[in-house]
């Protein structure tokens, strides 16, 4: 019985000896991802840092310098600047001549839509003897073209 229990033993030694190395190759491995992860990140930042060293080394043989630019735009504002103050002093009279014409110069006319109406639908007030008429009139082009009202008590009433 002291072999069975001797032979046990040494199972439960060999588990247990496993087991470290099992837990001592993870940490292993853990220990490598994360070497090659910083190897990596390292190797990113170079890459990054030689990019914008080549871009910067682009920009400024191609496009100049921050300051050559803000030079460049500030000569271009002002130039604009100053030609468009040209063209108000040289031009600026007749503006002033133009809109003042506008505003003295006024053409009162009745809008379209209200002149529509009014020849669309016309009300005539006329005074026959003692008692005032009105009359619907629809349809008529031109005021000149409305007919006469005429007493209720003649049979020629054309309306």
């Amino acid at each position: 019985m002291a072999a069975q229990t001797q032979g046990i033993q040494q199972l439960l030694t060999a588990e247990k000896r496993a087991a470290e190395k099992v837990a001592e190759a993870r940490k292993r491995k853990a220990r490598r991802l994360k070497q090659a992860k910083e190897e990596a990140q390292s190797e990113i930042e170079q890459y990054r840092q030689e990019r914008d060293r080549q871009f910067k080394e682009y920009e400024s043989k191609y496009m100049g310098s921050r300051t050559d630019i803000a030079a460049k735009i500030e000569a271009d504002t002002k130039s604009k600047i100053s030609s468009i103050n040209a063209s108000v002093s040289q031009n600026k009279e007749e503006v002033i001549q133009y809109i003042l014409s506008l505003v003295y110069d006024i053409k009162p006319e009745m809008h379209r839509n209200a002149r529509e109406q009014l020849m669309t639908f016309l009300f005539w007030i006329t005074d026959i003897g003692s008692k005032g008429v009105f009359l619907w009139i629809k349809g008529f082009n031109s005021i000149d073209n409305l007919p006469v009202a005429k007493s209720d008590n003649d049979p020629d009433n054309a309306l």
